[in-house]
């Protein structure tokens, strides 16, 4: 039997940054581009996504979610984000990292294990996140 196996979409920075600036308004939307925009509160910034574009991309942000540690389906460090389960280190920079994040949470599949009144506590002053079943 033959049976074609759809690749998955490799977790990597170019990868990552090519998703984000698809899904992402890069200016306030008009209101003929409004369609309920999705608003996430990342690490250090504030991201407005079209929900449209998020759809289409839905499969290939929750491919590149799969490659993560396993760690991360019980909760783990923002600071974790940078390598795959292999121990491959797939970015260096915190700004990458923090997109992966806000895909993963605009499409529900990434949550913060406590709100942001409480990353001060946390280890590098970093939101913890879990990946959603």
């Amino acid at each position: 039997m033959n049976t074609t196996c759809v690749p998955k979409m490799k977790l990597t920075t170019a990868n990552v940054e090519q998703i984000l600036k698809k899904c992402l308004y890069v200016s306030v939307p008009t209101e003929d581009e409004i369609d309920n925009p999705i608003e996430v509160e990342g690490f250090q910034n504030m991201f407005t996504f079209n929900p449209a574009m998020l759809e289409e991309e839905k499969h290939n942000i929750e491919d590149m979610l799969t490659q993560l540690p396993e760690q991360f389906k019980e909760g783990w460090s923002f600071w974790e984000l940078y390598r795959t389960q292999d121990g491959h280190q797939w970015t260096s920079t915190a700004r990458i990292m923090e997109a992966l994040m806000v895909l993963g949470i605009a499409v529900e599949k990434i949550s913060y294990v406590l709100p942001k009144s409480s990353w001060w506590s946390l280890p590098g002053g970093a939101p913890y996140v879990v990946l959603n079943a």
